[in-house]
């Protein structure tokens, strides 16, 4: 009988596990720019979850996996897509790339004024105030 771990260097096993604990922690702290985007509490989205308020912060922290089915309800609650959770991810891609959390939260604010008009009105005045001379 053949052993699988004498083709598994103990130097790559440790790389590995070091990569989904810095996978986890990335995942965990993109919820926590999500929620707080949100405007939304641990403990409200623990209760849209069905999961306790310390589940949430044990997510956050990424000392406990979110399993796919969980990550995709939580995409759900905190609207946005599921691949919000992995930019920024991979070591190759420029931070430059990523969507700050001050942008994701100013764009859900102006989404959520009913008055379209008004909507328009905001950002026309966000692009008079940017325009360069």
């Amino acid at each position: 009988m053949l052993s699988m771990e004498k083709d598994v260097s103990p130097k790559a096993v440790m790389h590995n596990a070091r990569s989904a604990l810095d996978a986890d922690l990335h995942v965990g702290l993109k919820v926590r720019k999500a929620r707080k985007a949100m405007d939304m509490s641990q403990t409200e989205l623990g209760n849209q979850l069905g999961v306790s308020f310390q589940q949430i912060q044990k997510y956050e922290k990424g000392s406990n996996r979110i399993g796919s089915g969980r990550l995709w309800e939580i995409s759900r609650v905190l609207q946005v897509p599921i691949d919000y959770f992995f930019d920024g991810i991979d070591e190759s891609v420029s931070s430059e790339n990523a969507v700050p959390w001050w942008l994701l939260d100013l764009a859900k604010q102006i989404e959520s004024i009913k008055d379209e008009k008004l909507q328009k009105q905001i950002i026309s005045l966000i692009e008079a105030c940017s325009e360069k001379e």
